[in-house]
């Protein structure tokens, strides 16, 4: 995979190597799952307050990416992705976006260049959208997405100023801050990335 090129468009190959914030040893992988997915949500929910464009080299834009790093290998660990597939986190390019997300998507493409298994963690901190993700910019003749937009299947917005991800899931699921177990999250990511595997086959 050419991680210089998605890191040019504002995103970031993940590679065991990657620095995270420490992690708690003494708590069950999925409880470290949790607890990532929370320290995330908190800082989305901190800069929707501020209202301030967070700048990606700033300690706290690291941080974030540090976090995301080491929640996407945690999610390899519990819900393994088809062959031949990556994890990408969102970088930006000055700034952080607005909605920060992972996607496994096919070795050497981009989520711009066809489906993904996503997490897009809503800007107000509330959680996050979990699914099969059709590309942001190509619709694909082969998958069917849900509307969610004015519509009581949407609570958690992942939609920002310049991206629109709410419509563009296949089986969104809205995974909040307050879950008290990882159980529901890993499972749907696992349907999920056996849709993603099913796809890609069908396209062969």
């Amino acid at each position: 995979m050419t991680s210089h090129k998605s890191r040019r468009l504002g995103e970031n190959v993940v590679t065991a190597g990657t620095v995270g914030p420490a992690e708690d040893t003494a708590l069950d992988p999925e409880e470290q799952l949790l607890k990532n997915f929370r320290n995330i949500c908190r800082f989305c929910g901190s800069t929707f307050k501020s209202k301030k464009s967070v700048r990606s080299s700033s300690p706290e834009g690291q941080y974030a990416l540090a976090a995301l790093g080491r929640f996407a290998r945690r999610i390899q660990r519990l819900a393994p992705i088809p062959d031949g597939c990556s994890a990408l986190i969102s970088k930006g390019q000055s700034n952080l976006p607005s909605v920060l997300w992972i996607a496994i998507t096919k070795n050497g493409r981009l989520v711009s260049d066809g489906p993904s298994v996503a997490i897009c963690f809503g800007s107000q901190g509330d959680g996050a959208v979990v699914g099969l993700m059709d590309s942001a910019t190509f619709k694909s003749a082969e998958l069917t997405t849900v509307l969610r937009t004015g519509t009581r299947k949407k609570i958690i917005d992942v939609d920002g100023p310049k991206t629109s991800y709410n419509d563009r899931f296949v089986n969104p699921m809205e995974i909040f801050a307050s879950e008290k177990s990882a159980k529901r999250f890993v499972e749907h990511l696992r349907k999920s990335m056996l849709l993603l595997e099913k796809h890609y086959a069908l396209k062969k």
